[in-house]
């Protein structure tokens, strides 16, 4: 897979939860699917840039805090998921490509981040689409 972007607009909610200058109170994340053929991930991304799939069932994951697995640390990389398995979308009516993966936080309509995938998936109606939100850091020393 491509490597995570974490945009403009959602670094300085990010930043402030690290630095402890908000609180999560009130932070509503969410998963989210894109099909926009074609669309890499950069800085200037922005939620409205982002087209969701269309087919009956679809609809966004929410993220509880509380289902993140505590980040360890490998050979100098940072790492978390949302729970220890993949979370699933029902694919109903009409196939459609998706490109990549996205979480925003919808208090305040704000991307956090979003990663493309390496190979789009064409999914197939009636199975599930999983994925495994995953946050993932190289520090270099």
């Amino acid at each position: 897979m491509a490597n995570m972007v974490v945009p403009n607009e959602g670094k300085p909610i990010l930043l402030n939860l690290m630095t402890g200058k908000v609180t999560n109170a009130g932070l509503s994340w969410k998963l989210g699917l894109y099909v926009n053929a074609g669309y890499t991930p950069a800085n200037a991304s922005v939620l409205a840039d982002l087209t969701a799939p269309t087919w009956s069932g679809y609809a966004p994951i929410t993220l509880t805090q509380s289902t993140w697995t505590s980040a360890v640390i490998d050979s100098n990389q940072g790492d978390t998921t949302w729970g220890v398995a993949p979370s699933a979308f029902t694919v109903g009516t009409g196939p459609q490509t998706v490109q990549g993966w996205y979480i925003w936080d919808d208090a305040v309509g704000k991307l956090l981040m979003l990663q493309q995938m390496s190979t789009p998936i064409p999914t197939i109606v009636g199975t599930l689409l999983q994925i495994l939100p995953e946050i993932r850091d190289t520090w270099i020393p």
